[in-house]
């Protein structure tokens, strides 16, 4: 584990945001054209698939339907095609976890609660998905349509009500840092910490009407939005 710059440790995250009922979700003006990054939540899934949340239309993490499998990082290819990287450890339901994902330029790096963890890729597309055996190319974060930037607690805006898949679960914290931090397993901290090299570092409280605090000072503003 390191990380460039002076850091600082936000206070423990009791709480969390919950999305559940797929009425709104946060929308923050990134863009992510700071490459490579390392990608951090704190989540207390309960069940079922739900988007965490989308980062400019390039990358999105889910949970996944069965209670036994980790997380999934979806990265469009195309309009229409998606590789999807399942993760082979699960998340504790009910409980709070610690999600990395990281991004060098070529490859995504997965650690759930501090240990680096494998992940089977499928190639999805609109008609069928299927399990990719060969060696996956260096990829390359694009962006194929519009997006509102980073969305935190569903689907970007633009999908339809089918496809929002909001998040059933509290989201206590997310942040996303310039560099690659983790390549090996680490302890997982209770709260993220905030570096120099910070782009944006939210929490969220309360669940009923859910707030957020830019624990970095430099956040874009993260605001509640209503799916139209």
């Amino acid at each position: 584990m390191g990380s460039a710059g002076a850091s600082k440790q936000a206070q423990p995250s009791q709480t969390g945001a919950n999305f559940g009922d797929g009425s709104d979700l946060y929308v923050a003006a990134i863009r992510l054209s700071e490459q490579p990054f390392t990608l951090e939540m704190r989540v207390k899934p309960i069940e079922g698939r739900g988007m965490i949340c989308n980062l400019d239309g390039m990358l999105h993490v889910q949970t996944n339907e069965k209670s036994s499998s980790g997380p999934i990082i979806g990265i469009p290819t195309s309009t229409d095609d998606y590789l999807l990287f399942s993760s082979s450890t699960p998340l504790n339901r009910g409980q709070w976890n610690h999600i990395a994902i990281t991004y060098d330029g070529e490859s995504i790096g997965c650690f759930i609660n501090g240990s680096k963890t494998e992940y089977d890729v499928y190639h999805y597309d609109s008609v069928d998905s299927r399990l990719l055996t060969e060696t996956i190319p260096p990829i390359k974060l694009t962006k194929f349509w519009g997006n509102p930037g980073l969305t935190m607690g569903g689907n970007s805006l633009t999908a339809s009500k089918a496809k929002r898949y909001p998040y059933n679960g509290l989201l206590g914290e997310l942040s996303i840092t310039r560099g690659v931090i983790y390549t090996d397993s680490f302890n997982p901290p209770q709260t993220i910490t905030t570096t120099t090299d910070c782009i944006c570092h939210y929490r969220f409280t309360s669940e009923k009407t859910p707030t957020v605090e830019d624990l970095c000072g430099k956040s874009p503003s993260a605001i509640l939005t209503p799916y139209k």
